[in-house]
């Protein structure tokens, strides 16, 4: 039988990445395209906001 390490089970109980960098990228052009031609509000608002912080996970 092994025995666990003391990492092993800070990475056992480490949540996982939902997400890649690429899919930030992707998410973020498909925002872009939304802001592009979505209504007006939507450019002031939060969309604008996540927009511009995928900007900074994608790069």
């Amino acid at each position: 039988m092994t025995s666990l390490t003391q990492m092993d089970i800070q990475n056992e109980n480490r949540p996982r990445a939902v997400f890649s960098t690429a899919d930030f990228a992707l998410i973020r052009d498909a925002l872009a395209c939304y802001l592009k031609h979505g209504d007006e509000g939507a450019r002031d608002g939060r969309a604008s906001h996540l927009y511009h912080r995928l900007g900074r996970l994608a790069d």
